[in-house]
This record gives structure tokens, sequence and C-alpha cells, in this order.
């Protein structure tokens, strides 16, 4: 409903300009999961907010870049350690509440 309405609003060749196909499988992915949230939960709203935080965390993911010595190159740039530990943490809380609020829902009907 929404693609449509944009492909309505914008040409043919918009769409093909804006294809990036480095961001393909993330998008093919993320827009499954969405898909199925939406599916689920029924709330567009839910999914709006979902694709936000998706976004905010492209442009805040390079932030907490620090410069590393190797042995191999001069210098290279990675995340911190307690930044890798807070994503995992952060998927875990996020797939449980997904798991609990699915339960919940279940439970209701």
């Amino acid at each position: 409903m929404l693609l449509r309405g944009g492909y309505e609003i914008y040409s043919g060749n918009t769409f093909i300009i804006h294809l990036n196909p480095w961001q393909a499988v993330n998008a093919f992915f993320l827009g499954i999961f969405l898909g199925w949230i939406y599916w689920r939960y029924k709330s567009i709203w839910l999914c709006m907010f979902i694709h936000a935080y998706h976004n905010a965390l492209a442009l805040l993911m390079p932030l907490p870049y620090v410069g590393m010595q190797n042995e191999y190159y001069e210098i290279t740039w990675r995340h911190p350690l307690w930044f890798d530990i807070l994503g995992v943490f952060l998927l875990g809380f996020g797939l449980l509440t997904v798991i609990v609020l699915s339960r919940k829902k279940e439970s209701e009907q």
C-alpha cells in the first residue's frame, strides 16, 4: 500500500537511482522483519519507529570508532569492546521483548 503510493509520487527512475547493492541484503531482511511486525501487531507506527531506529543506528554507528595499531596495518578503525558487548546485550533484550510480547498477545486470544 505505501510502496504503491510512493511509486505514484515518484517516477520509476527515482526508485532505480536509489537502488544500492551494498544495502540490498540488509534492506531485504529489514523489510521481512517489518512485514512480520506489521502482520503480528497490526501497527504501522511500530514499524515506522523501528525503521527510524534503524536509520538512527546508521548515523550513530561511526561515532565510537577508535584507532588501533596493528602489526599488519599502520592503523585500523574499530569499535571498542564495550560497544560490541552493549550491542549484543541490546539485541538479546530486543529479541526477548518481542518473544514476551508475542506470547502475551497469544494468551489474550
